[in-house]
């Protein structure tokens, strides 16, 4: 019969309520920071959680304040070229009345 090996990593986490050291799986530490649910201490049965930002949550973060600021950008740029177009349209205007001969006042 042959013979299967799992290999899992384990992690040791000190609970915040009691102050026992438990020990989870990567997947199971890595699955409770991403959402936030509660794990138990299996000495005492004491709850505790990971109340921070994972990884993933501030790289969301970070990708969304890139885009806001990306569109800021943008606008200002956009903004920019139409008041390039209107003063050079002001300043076609003031040219041709010139050619014109017509008084600027």
């Amino acid at each position: 019969m042959p013979t299967v090996i799992n290999e899992v990593g384990v992690t040791a986490v000190r609970v915040i309520g009691c102050g026992h050291v438990i020990y989870l799986s990567d997947d199971h530490v890595a699955m409770r920071q991403r959402d936030h649910k509660p794990f138990y201490c299996t000495v005492c049965g004491d709850t505790n959680y990971y109340p921070g930002k994972s990884p993933e949550e501030r790289l969301r973060g970070q990708l969304a304040a890139t885009q806001d600021m990306l569109d800021t950008v943008r606008d200002n740029a956009k903004r920019a070229e139409y008041r390039r177009r209107a003063e050079k349209a002001a300043k076609t205007r003031i040219k041709n009345r010139i050619a014109k001969g017509v008084c600027l006042r």
